[in-house]
C-alpha cells in the first residue's frame, strides 16, 4: 500500500564496512566509520512504519546486526540500533602496525 507520504514501502539492506580503513579521518575530525554510521542514523528519520530495514556489518566476514524487520515492529528501534552501532572498526580484527610501535 502507498503511504501518506506518497511512496511505496521500501526494503533497505544497509551494509556497514568495519574494516581498518574505516578508522581513517574523513571530515570534521570524524572517522569514515563515524560518517557512515551518522548517515545510517539519519536514515531513521526518513523511514515510514511500513518500510523494512536490515543492517549488516562486514570486514573479513559479514555479520547480521539486524534481520530484515518492518520499522513499525522494532520497539525502541532507534535506541537499540544506535547501541548496536557503537562498535568500532576492527576492534577484534586489527593487529598493531609497525607505525604503532
Amino acid at each position: 500500500t502507498q503511504s501518506t507520504w506518497g511512496r511505496l514501502p521500501v526494503k533497505i539492506v544497509a551494509l556497514l564496512d568495519i574494516s581498518d580503513s574505516m578508522k581513517q579521518i574523513y571530515q570534521n575530525d570524524q572517522s569514515k566509520y563515524d560518517v557512515a554510521k551518522n548517515c545510517l542514523l539519519s536514515l531513521f528519520d526518513k523511514l515510514q512504519p511500513e518500510d523494512q530495514l536490515s543492517i549488516i556489518t562486514f570486514n573479513t566476514q559479514p555479520e547480521v546486526l539486524l534481520d530484515m524487520e518492518q520499522w513499525s515492529n522494532l520497539s525502541n528501534h532507534q535506541t537499540k540500533i544506535e547501541q548496536m552501532l557503537k562498535i568500532k572498526p576492527c576492534l577484534l580484527y586489527t593487529s598493531p602496525s609497525p607505525r604503532d610501535s
